[in-house]
C-alpha cells in the first residue's frame, strides 16, 4: 500500500453491485478502498479526478478521501467482498 499513488483498480457500482475486471482485476496483496458516490447531476461531469471534492457527494469522507478500509487479496481469480457503509 505505501507508494502507490493512483487507483490500482476501479468498478461502478449499480443497485449495491460492482465487479473489477479492468486490467485484469485487482493485483494480489493489500489495498485501501476508496468507495465514491455523486447526486446524479455531479455523476454526468468528469468524476475521475477525485482528488477534487465534488459537492454533491453522498458518501462520507471516512468511506473515501479519509478512508481506513482495507482489503487482502490473498487469491486469483473470484472473491467476494461486501462493505458495510453505516
Amino acid at each position: 500500500m505505501p507508494g502507490v499513488a493512483l487507483p490500482v483498480s476501479g468498478a461502478e457500482i449499480v443497485d449495491g453491485r460492482y465487479e473489477v475486471t479492468n486490467n485484469g482485476g485487482v493485483p494480489i496483496g493489500q489495498h485501501r478502498v476508496e468507495i465514491n458516490g455523486w447526486s446524479a447531476d455531479q455523476a454526468e461531469g468528469n468524476v475521475a479526478d477525485v482528488t477534487e471534492a465534488p459537492q454533491g457527494l453522498l458518501i462520507p469522507e471516512k468511506y473515501n478521501a479519509k478512508s481506513d478500509l482495507v482489503v487482502d487479496v490473498n487469491q486469483k481469480g473470484t472473491m467476494s467482498l461486501d462493505f458495510d457503509l453505516k
